[in-house]
């Protein structure tokens, strides 16, 4: 999303009401698993993008660069298969 994106006021009003967890600790609790994915459209995105994409995931990823950013979150990051 850019600055002139019409949905950001809208997005950051819902971010204000949404509140958040004590102690932030998420939602779903430490019991659940959840898993993350990034999806491309096979349309519209080139290959190239998405090959670029994985590796500059996996190059953060190998880096702690992944790790700290969902730290932040109290999220762990798993390992790459």
């Amino acid at each position: 999303m850019n600055a002139d994106d019409p949905r950001r006021g809208e997005i950051a009003e819902l971010a204000r009401l949404v509140p958040v967890p004590a102690g932030r600790e998420l939602p779903a609790g430490r019991q659940q698993t959840l898993k993350y994915y990034f999806g491309f459209s096979q349309k519209s995105t080139d290959k190239k993008l998405v090959d670029d994409f994985n590796a500059a995931f996996r190059r953060l990823h190998k880096q702690g660069v992944i790790q700290q950013v969902l730290k932040a979150y109290k999220m762990d990051a798993v390992a790459l298969e």
